[in-house]
């Protein structure tokens, strides 16, 4: 039994002492997505078939109003409460005003349903900053790149639950009474949140940081959305990119409403019932959610590589164009639901995920800025503007002159959406030649995204006359498994700049590229020391034999630069036991100046020395040895295991903070079996601030 629990861990990429913290988070992650599903299914059943589905284009008005002050109340909440009290708090309060929303629905109140309609919306907001808030105050930064997509995954999961269960629910219980089975979810995860904050929060050292540091911060504070989204503004006005983007926001806003009217109407058409109604919904939720999930993890990457980001977001304007083209013509129920089937996936799926990656052409400093002014001005004037056309032109239109409208509206999203990829492409140029790596786009929820159009501009650009676009390409291209990366890198090892080359030869260092292995070897004999050192890494990486590299990088350890004998030592050692070899390291290590000093000290930590608590232990903690060539000590004792722990024990009571930062690294490598003396030395005030910070890179 514990066999295949340990695989299934292992194929979740959930390390052992990991497996409560992950189960506990993906539990709140379950509970809380598939009861906002089946409650958010549920009020919209009981809007649609109690209050009217022609109110929907004032909701939408309302909303856009509503969205904007919610996420200033939000910022608002964020400074001036503390985060374990949002995060614990947030949901028990939700699932009591869900209960009590739930009992007004007894008395008759007509306008409790736009209240809940808008309410659920708000509640989304509030629940989703508290179950990615917690995830990343109980995961460490490591934790969050390898855990963030799993998690996300439970959550898409527990949206298809959600939303397939809603129908076998609903017949047993009816739609009202989804509330309560949402608010039931939402206490069970106030209990495992309680549990989740008293045995983890802090894991991440900067989750609690503006609570445990306000007056230091008092005369820096952090800017407010309004000032995020003035911010935003000026970079968006200068940014032919960022003004079509802005254009597109507010179009897709009004397409995304032209379309969920329609299929609310048809739906209540359809289905006059609220539990059929809901039952409907639920089904047809769950199943768009579960192939957008589908999309995302088999289609979405091979997508962008070969199309580009930009291309998958055009497609969504198309569908539009598509789908209102055929409610000019018809305006049948299959079609409508077909319509929004294909919108829902596409959106959720792929098109979302590029247009978030899309962002990462803007500068970081500027990123966050950007992306509150389009979500908090052009999405929100967006939906507001679809509900103002709406109630216009549901009194004034047909739905077919209304597909019309909304015929329009793509088309113009189209052609906004084609000019913005036309910038994105100088914006990605633009970048380059300012020194800003911008191939990948990295999502911790998500993952890697790969982009056609910036995979095409780096391999243009890895021949550009200006040295620094050469490096930058290179580096972008050393980062991307692909094909013509590989090749492109080759090609680029005959160029005439040292820094160039070593940013090639550290891309090259991958096996798609042992085929080049003698055009890199001739880089031996290259006249910079740099590039000769960035070789021998390279060949280390990719050589089959060791006897041929061992021929190869003999004569290096009568090389003219230290630095290169040090890379060829360290190489040879990794080929196997070489006594000569180790010697001379050791030797070096221990004569000579600092940096040739720690040269060596890293060399020997890269394939470990039996001897080096003898050798090097008193260079730890002798204070009149550089606090550069101390660090260095500290981490090659930190590939010792175990024995190494008393000299580095001790040592936490240094107070140079670059030393004790080696020593922290040393005893995090050592892992589990450092974490009792670490304990230990928290008792004493000599040794407490540098056991803190061992304590970050331990498993406690």
């Amino acid at each position: 039994m514990i066999a295949p629990f340990s695989r299934f861990r292992e194929l979740l990429n959930i390390r052992a002492n990991e497996s409560q913290l992950a189960a506990l988070v993906i539990g709140v992650m379950l509970l809380t997505s598939a009861g906002f599903t089946l409650g958010s299914t549920g009020v919209e059943a009981l809007f649609f078939a109690r209050y009217g589905v022609q109110y929907l284009p004032t909701m939408y008005m309302l909303l856009g109003i509503s969205s904007f002050v919610t996420t200033l109340g939000i910022t608002a909440l964020l400074g001036r409460v503390r985060r374990e009290s949002l995060y614990i708090y947030i949901p028990l309060g939700v699932a009591i005003l869900t209960v009590s929303a739930w009992a007004v629905l007894f008395s008759g109140w007509n306008a409790i349903y736009p209240v809940l309609w808008l309410g659920k919306e708000i509640i989304n907001s509030l629940v989703s900053l508290v179950v990615w808030g917690l995830a990343g105050a109980v995961c460490d930064t490591r934790q969050s790149k390898r855990l963030f997509p799993l998690f996300n995954a439970r959550r898409i999961l527990g949206a298809v639950l959600g939303g397939l269960g809603t129908g076998a629910l609903v017949n047993l219980i009816g739609a009202q009474n989804l509330l309560l089975v949402w608010a039931g979810m939402l206490v069970l995860a106030f209990f495992i949140t309680r549990i989740l904050i008293k045995n983890y929060w802090g894991n991440n050292r900067f989750a609690s940081l503006p609570e445990s540091a306000p007056r230091r911060s008092r005369h820096k504070q952090q800017p407010s959305l309004i000032e995020e989204m003035q911010r935003g503004y000026q970079f968006v006005r200068d940014s032919a990119l960022m003004r079509w983007i802005s254009v597109a926001a507010v179009l897709f806003s009004v397409l995304y409403c032209s379309i969920a009217l329609p299929f609310s109407k048809a739906a209540t058409t359809q289905f006059p019932n609220e539990n059929a109604l809901a039952g409907f919904l639920g089904l047809f939720n769950g199943l768009s959610t579960a192939a957008a999930f589908l999309a995302s993890i088999f289609v979405a990457n091979r997508l962008y590589a070969r199309f580009g980001i930009m291309n998958a977001i055009l497609v969504l304007p198309i569908i539009y164009l598509i789908g209102f083209g055929g409610l000019v013509i018809t305006n049948v129920f299959a079609v409508i639901i077909l319509f929004r089937f294909i919108q829902m996936v596409w959106l959720s799926g792929l098109a979302d995920s590029a247009y978030q990656a899309m962002f990462n052409a803007v500068p970081a400093a500027r990123r966050d800025h950007v992306r509150a002014f389009i979500g908090g001005v052009p999405e929100q004037a967006g939906t507001f503007i679809a509900g103002a056309i709406l109630i216009v032109g549901e009194q004034a239109f047909s739905s077919r002159q209304l597909a019309l409208i909304g015929l329009v509206a793509a088309a113009a999203a189209t052609f906004a959406i084609w000019r913005a990829s036309h910038a994105y492409y100088r914006s990605l140029v633009d970048s380059l030649r300012a020194g800003r790596p911008t191939l990948l786009a990295t999502d911790d929820r998500l993952g890697l995204q790969m982009d056609a159009v910036a995979i095409r501009v780096t391999l243009e650009y890895i021949s550009n006359p200006d040295p620094l676009i050469r490096r930058v390409s290179a580096v972008m291209l050393g980062k991307l498994d692909h094909p013509s990366a590989t090749a492109a890198l080759v090609n680029a090892l005959q160029d005439q700049d040292a820094e160039v080359l070593c940013c090639v030869l550290k891309g090259l260092a991958r096996p798609a590229a042992a085929p080049a292995l003698l055009e890199i070897a001739a880089l031996l004999a290259d006249p910079s020391p740099l590039v000769r050192s960035q070789a021998v890494d390279a060949l280390r990486a990719l050589a089959p034999y060791p006897h041929g590299l061992t021929v190869m990088l003999s004569p290096l350890l009568n090389d003219s630069d230290l630095n290169v004998r040090v890379r060829a030592a360290g190489a040879l050692l990794s080929l196997g036991e070489q006594q000569e070899t180790r010697e001379l390291l050791r030797k070096m290590a221990m004569s000579g100046d600092e940096d040739v000093r720690v040269l060596a000290l890293n060399a020997l930590s890269e394939v470990g020395d039996p001897q080096a608590i003898i050798l090097f232990g008193k260079d730890v903690v002798e204070p009149h040895t550089p606090p550069a060539v101390r660090r260095a000590a500290a981490q090659l004792l930190g590939v010792c295991g175990a024995s190494a722990i008393p000299i580095l024990k001790a040592a936490l009571a240094l107070d140079n903070n670059f030393v004790q930062a080696g020593i922290a690294s040393a005893l995090g490598r050592i892992g589990e079996a450092a974490l009792s003396p670490v304990l230990d030395a928290l008792t004493e005030q000599a040794t407490e601030p540098g056991a803190l910070g061992a304590l970050e890179l331990l498993p406690a």
